[in-house]
């Protein structure tokens, strides 16, 4: 076969060899390119395609990934910056920027002020990039003097109340005030997240180290459950925060058996259902620098000014011990920030003070402090209250509160020095302030506890109501009927602290 075929081959002339063998090496050549160097070719501009379209996506990526750590980096300092004002200039947001929560603080102004308030009428929400806006038109009567000291309150709130419009009219005794104020607040990222609960409690509380296990219960994340949350929303005084309650943003308070009867006889359905701190030194009665007092003999004609009834109590009590005859008249409501402030300018002479607060008037000595209670005397109690209701509608929600207050004692009682830690830095606090506070509460300890609220014969609340039924008799100059059972409800917590078989949970006695 080989033969024949080289015989035909060398049968043809040359010129014919030669276009066979071209067209051999034509079709061989296309052969190879078909088959080989054209599926390589395909494969490297498929794989320079994919080799572009990663880089590219490596640099988008790379910008995105740049672009949030340029974004962390400003979040961190903005929050750095946010902590520093806080601190500083006592910029203070609840945690509940409610329409009634401005509206009350204006009220106060006004009525401390000296102002008629004709108008606080709110606009629509403005939303920016990094917080919202809520401005008002107010419109108030009054003279030149008190009219200035409303708009001193205003631009001085802890609240951050911004004027951009201010307007006067009238004479100077009596002058027509109109102006544009705007309430500033940080979205809360937060406050979204807890709505997607199932079951949300909001608690309200005074910036004090008495409310300790709640403040620990947050920082350790106990206060956050498979469907539950506990939100914890932040106050200046005990009125502001009772304004939250009647407006629906609160479920609950941590008050003094005195404060929880005042916002009971304002008609709240209220019971205590957890023993969280008894108080001895944390409360005083100041001056400031320019007052001429220095006994509380001096104050007994003297306005003295103070955050609700509990202020009320504690000029009682003073006035008690030092044999001198009080009257509530004398003792005029205004929190906590605004008696700090007042007395540091000269507005007011004396207030009363709480720690933090008192802790930081002494540090600073714009004034005197006159009165303190003694340490070693336990003369305020105060519990966690809620809405009575809420007893039978959230009572896993309430459970689970309570059992986190229960494991934040125990881990207190264990870890002292870390909890004064942990307080210094969220009340913004010196250790050795904060060491000081809590050398002057007790926290129950189980033992008490279980007396507490396990049997129907607890002699541990005797003192606490007795002296209440004594204050509230010498407000109202009459006798005074206060049923331990109207005030508490221990019935939630009783399983969580083992109560003896025998123990009868039934009223305390009087």
């Amino acid at each position: 076969m080989m033969g024949q075929l080289l015989s035909s081959w060398n049968a043809l002339a040359a010129r014919d060899r030669r276009s066979l063998v071209i067209c051999a090496i034509f079709f061989a050549g296309m052969g190879l390119y078909l088959g080989v160097i054209e599926p390589v070719y395909n494969a490297f501009g498929s794989l320079q395609q994919q080799k572009q379209e990663l880089k590219n996506t490596i640099e988008v990526n790379q910008n995105a990934a740049l672009s949030v750590v340029r974004r962390r980096a400003k979040l961190e300092e903005v929050r750095n910056e946010s902590e520093y004002l806080v601190e500083k200039l006592d910029i203070e947001d609840s945690g509940a920027t409610t329409l009634g929560e401005t509206l009350y603080n204006l009220k106060v102004y006004a009525r401390e002020a000296g102002v008629v308030l004709d108008q606080a009428a709110p606009l629509d929400m403005v939303e920016r990039t990094e917080y919202e806006e809520r401005p008002f038109i107010v419109l108030a009567k009054g003279c030149f003097a008190a009219l200035s000291k409303f708009v001193y309150f205003l631009e001085t709130s802890p609240m951050v109340l911004v004027i951009s419009d201010l307007q006067l009219q009238g004479q100077d005794d009596q002058l027509s005030l109109r102006l544009q104020l705007a309430k500033v607040s940080v979205e809360s990222v937060e406050a979204d997240i807890a709505e997607s609960y199932l079951n949300v409690l909001h608690i309200g509380l005074e910036h004090w180290i008495g409310f300790a296990p709640f403040y620990i219960a947050k920082k350790k994340g106990w206060l956050d459950g498979q469907d539950i949350n506990i939100e914890l929303i932040h106050g200046t005084d005990t009125d502001e925060l009772s304004s939250l309650m009647r407006s629906g943003d609160l479920d609950g308070l941590c008050l003094s058996l005195s404060e929880q009867i005042a916002a009971m006889e304002e008609g709240f359905q209220l019971k205590a259902v957890y023993p969280l701190v008894w108080s001895s030194g944390g409360a005083g009665i100041v001056v400031s620098g320019n007052s001429s007092a220095h006994s509380l003999q001096d104050l007994e004609q003297v306005d003295i000014y103070g955050a609700g009834r509990e202020a009320q109590y504690v000029v009682y009590r003073a006035f008690k011990e030092n044999k001198l005859s009080f009257s509530p008249q004398q003792v005029h409501n205004l929190s906590s920030p605004l008696v700090m402030q007042s007395l540091s300018t000269g507005l007011i002479k004396a207030g009363v003070l709480w720690d933090p607060y008192l802790s930081r008037f002494q540090q600073e000595q714009p004034g005197k402090t006159l009165f303190r209670f003694d340490k070693e005397t336990r003369n305020t109690m105060d519990n966690l209250v809620l809405r009575e209701d809420l007893l039978q509608k959230k009572p896993e929600a309430v459970a689970f509160l309570l059992q986190a207050l229960e494991k934040a004692d125990t881990w207190i009682a264990a870890h002292p020095e870390e909890a004064g830690q942990i307080l210094a830095e969220l009340l913004h606090m010196s250790e050795s302030s904060v060491q000081q506070g809590l050398a002057a509460l007790h926290f129950p300890s189980p033992e008490e506890q279980q007396e507490l609220t396990c049997g129907g014969n607890s002699d541990l609340l005797v003192p606490f109501i007795q002296e209440q039924k004594e204050f509230l008799e010498s407000i109202y100059q009459k006798k005074v009927s206060l049923p331990a059972e109207e005030f508490f409800d221990w019935s939630l917590i009783r399983p969580l602290i083992a109560c003896p078989q025998s123990a009868e949970p039934e009223g305390v006695k009087q």
